[in-house]
């Protein structure tokens, strides 16, 4: 774990689950706190970024051509020297932090490299703009997250769609098994990255994110959908709910994890009715109900799994982690046709 001036990731994910106040002001001044204790970016940090070089991380620091216009350097976890002789194909997992977070802490406060080596993934965790409060974020539309319109017209979906197709041949990525997973403001970005990456992506994980479902979407047929969020979240409500927006007019208006799962049901020509499967169970009283639309086309899935208890940031805790690795392994992006394209 990773600690700052007596600050641990842990101390900051209890800090955050525990607050019942459902307020953006709130979440940037914690952010601001939580940067301040955790200065672990790959790129602000010399001890990180020499971790990273050195493959402490299980993780290699890429930037200049793999890193696409505007997108800072990128950790790649489990990935193959060009040296090596040619594996067996991997499947990629873009992994997206959240609001004020960071790759690198990231990266080791999950235990993330083991994790890849336990799934064979390659997982590649890009860093979001700074705002001028030198929080990390990403531009998911014009709902969130730049909260102080710094660049109004910044599209980080198009970028890290391009950042997919840029990666070295040496890392034989499968290109039926191309994932995004994202954390909060992380999650807001992989719905919309979903909406434009065409057959790029197998499946799309959304960890307390949401969509706002505030531009034009055309997903792929063949892709399948997990929005995974807990129903006490002070931050991103599992409820229809507004908050104020800092700086600006108007209201942030969250359209609830109900909603947004349906959204992609009625996207992807799944049935509205949901059928549960069986629960998870995590720490203490903390469980995981599952539930999955019906008449889904073959092999597309879109699917809710409700947190009864935690916060904001259970969704990211190892055990679930590992159970949405299963997940995504049951679900590549299937051929068009009973051969392979």
């Amino acid at each position: 774990m990773i600690k700052r001036s007596g600050c641990s990731a842990a101390l900051v994910r209890r800090a955050r689950d525990r607050a019942g106040c459902l307020s953006i002001g709130w979440l940037l001044g914690l952010a601001a706190w939580t940067n301040a204790c955790t200065r672990a970016t790959a790129d602000g940090d010399p001890e990180v970024a020499a971790k990273a070089r050195a493959g402490r991380f299980g993780a290699t620091q890429t930037g200049g051509a793999s890193a696409a216009p505007g997108v800072e350097p990128v950790l790649l976890l489990g990935a193959a020297p060009s040296s090596a002789a040619p594996a067996a194909a991997r499947p990629l997992v873009l992994l997206l932090h959240g609001y004020g977070g960071s790759p690198a802490l990231l990266a080791e406060s999950l235990g993330l490299a083991a994790l890849a080596q336990r799934q064979r993934w390659l997982v590649l965790l890009p860093a979001g703009r700074r705002d001028r409060q030198g929080q990390r974020y990403w531009r998911a539309g014009p709902s969130c997250c730049d909260f102080f319109q710094a660049e109004a017209r910044g599209d980080d979906a198009a970028r890290l769609v391009a950042l997919l197709d840029q990666l070295p041949s040496a890392q034989r990525v499968d290109p039926h098994r191309r994932y995004v997973v994202g954390h909060s403001n992380g999650g807001h970005l992989a719905y919309r990255m979903a909406c434009i990456a065409g057959d790029r992506l197998a499946a799309v994980v959304s960890l307390a994110g949401a969509d706002f479902g505030d531009l034009p979407c055309t997903p792929s047929p063949r892709l399948s959908v997990l929005q995974v969020q807990s129903d006490r979240d002070p931050i991103v409500p599992y409820l229809p709910a507004c908050v104020a927006r800092p700086g600006r007019r108007g209201a942030l208006c969250y359209p609830g994890a109900d909603a947004t799962t349906r959204r992609w049901a009625r996207r992807l020509g799944c049935a509205l009715p949901r059928v549960a499967a069986p629960p998870l169970r995590l720490a203490g009283p903390t469980w995981v109900s599952r539930e999955h639309h019906a008449g889904c086309p073959s092999g597309v899935e879109v699917a809710l799994w409700t947190i009864h208890g935690g916060g904001h940031a259970t969704a990211t805790f190892a055990p679930l982690l590992e159970a949405i690795g299963t997940w995504l392994a049951d679900h590549p992006r299937r051929p068009r046709r009973a051969t392979n394209e």
